[in-house]
């Protein structure tokens, strides 16, 4: 758990922004416009927070996770 804590405090910041904006984008507060750009990073963020957690949990985890899924996820989801 240790090893990925700052991908899931990085979730919950997201998630707090994504619930303020829907919130105030939404019902009698329609004060902000949408932008489809900031939309779109709303929805594909936390997948990438998500999938570099996997890769930090193959990598610290590598007595028990097979080779193959290690070696995807990291060449998958890692930077260059």
């Amino acid at each position: 758990m240790h090893y990925f804590k700052l991908q899931i405090g990085s979730l919950f910041v997201v998630l707090f922004i994504t619930f303020n904006y829907i919130r105030q984008t939404s019902g009698k507060n329609r004060n902000l416009s949408c932008n489809k750009l900031f939309d779109a990073l709303l929805i594909v963020s936390p997948w990438f927070i998500f999938f570099d957690g996997l890769t930090a949990w193959t990598v610290n985890h590598l007595d028990t996770v097979p080779l193959w899924l290690n070696n995807t996820s990291t060449v998958c989801f890692s930077s260059p």
